[in-house]
Parts: C-alpha cells; sequence; structure tokens
C-alpha cells in the first residue's frame, strides 16, 4: 500500500474527536492498518489478525491494507461481499461501482485538468459479529468528504449500508465549502 494524502489524516482526526466525544469513557483505540492485519509477500494476500474488534477503517484500498483486503471479499460463487467496492476501468482509472444500482464514480477533471470531483465511500456492515465502518475515497479528497459526513452524522439523517459522497471544489481553491 501507498502512503495516504494529508487530506485522509484530516478526515481520521475529524472522526476520532467525534467519536471520542460521543464515547462512554472518551477515549478510541488508534491503530495502524498492519497492526491488525499482515500481508503475505509470496501470496499478494492480505490476512486479518484481529477478527472480533470493531473497526473504523479509513483510506482507500491503495493506502490501507485492511480496506485492500474488504474490497476484495468475494462470496463462494465470485460475486462481492461489499455492496459498494473500489474498482478499475479497462483503461485502468480507479472508480466506486455500486452493486445496486450498477452506478460507477470516478474522479472528474476541469478543463485545465485539476480535479473537480473526488468520490468518497461511507460503507458499514458486519462481518461475523463485528462491525466494520469503511470511510474511503478514490483520492485524499474523497477520504476526507467521508470522514466529515461520519463526524457529522447528525446533520445527515442516513440509513443503509453504504453511502457515496461527493467532495466537490466549486469555488476552484482547493477548499470544499
Amino acid at each position: 500500500c501507498g502512503g495516504c494524502h494529508t487530506m485522509d489524516v484530516m478526515g481520521a482526526i475529524m472522526v476520532a474527536a467525534e467519536f471520542g466525544l460521543k464515547s462512554g469513557n472518551g477515549t478510541m483505540e488508534s491503530i495502524m492498518d498492519d497492526s491488525v492485519s499482515s500481508y503475505n509477500f509470496t501470496t499478494a494476500k492480505v490476512q486479518l489478525q484481529d477478527l472480533t474488534s470493531n473497526l473504523v477503517v479509513i483510506g482507500g484500498p491503495g493506502v490501507n491494507q485492511v480496506t485492500w483486503y474488504y474490497n476484495g471479499l468475494k462470496y463462494p460463487n465470485n460475486s462481492r461481499v461489499l455492496p459498494a467496492y473500489f474498482s478499475k476501468f479497462g483503461n485502468g482509472t480507479d472508480n466506486i461501482y455500486v452493486v445496486a444500482t450498477n452506478h460507477y464514480y470516478a474522479i472528474q477533471y476541469d478543463s485545465q485538468g485539476r480535479i473537480s470531483a473526488d468520490y468518497g465511500l461511507v460503507e458499514v456492515f458486519n462481518d461475523h459479529g463485528r462491525y466494520v465502518l469503511i470511510l474511503a475515497g478514490l483520492g485524499g479528497a474523497g477520504t476526507w468528504a467521508a470522514c466529515k459526513i461520519v463526524s457529522t452524522y447528525d446533520s445527515w439523517g442516513l440509513t443503509g449500508c453504504a453511502a457515496i459522497v461527493r467532495y466537490r471544489d466549486s469555488n476552484e481553491i482547493g477548499r470544499a465549502h
């Protein structure tokens, strides 16, 4: 996995602050992806080492190996476990695919080649008795947007197991508003 974007870290801080305020004891354990998983270089597979703790996983499959693990999970019939997941178009461009709607989301660029919209994924599911919340984007801005939604959850009234979040730089200065 590669390095995360600074915006991923900013998003993680927002989520940790909000969850800390809402928790009974005001604390939350924070760990790196390789503390709960391991990567086998021979088989190119990730194995989870902690199978009981609830998880909040921040960052896309390119920067977080736990996201990569869950993103690749398949049922015996080869269909994906997650209702929305990261994929690639034939030309190698990353996207988020939503199974229920058969819709793809990809980073959008303006006429000068600058990112004008990024997409994030907010997804929660039950993994054999433990809850996993994935907050990830195609880019750092998408991850930040997914984290922003969760850190201000009470404002949104979300239901369901997955939501796609759009980060749009409408003022073209690199900041959402």
